[in-house]
């Protein structure tokens, strides 16, 4: 992985998509392969049917849908841990 993108999302699924689809855009037009970017998206109990867009329409990315709004700072938090980092103190 050379770069790694957290989504955190809560009932923005339209938004949501096009945040998707422009950093695949971007990492192709910067010549960096799909490969070398993980993209985790932290679903915050989204009733718009936001994780199963993502589930269905990109499923190179990684999602963690959560039962219950975790808020921002958590979801950044499972993220991070996703991405391999230890957040303990």
């Amino acid at each position: 992985m050379r770069a790694g993108v957290i989504l955190v999302n809560y009932n923005t699924r339209e938004l949501l998509r096009q945040a998707i689809q422009s950093i695949h855009a971007s990492a192709y037009a910067a010549g960096i392969a799909s490969d070398d970017v993980t993209i985790v998206v932290v679903d915050n109990a989204s009733t718009d049917g936001s994780a199963e867009m993502v589930d269905q329409e990109f499923p190179q990315v990684e999602l963690i849908a959560l039962s219950e709004n975790a808020g921002f700072t958590r979801a950044n938090n499972l993220a991070l841990e996703q991405l391999g980092f230890d957040l303990r103190p």
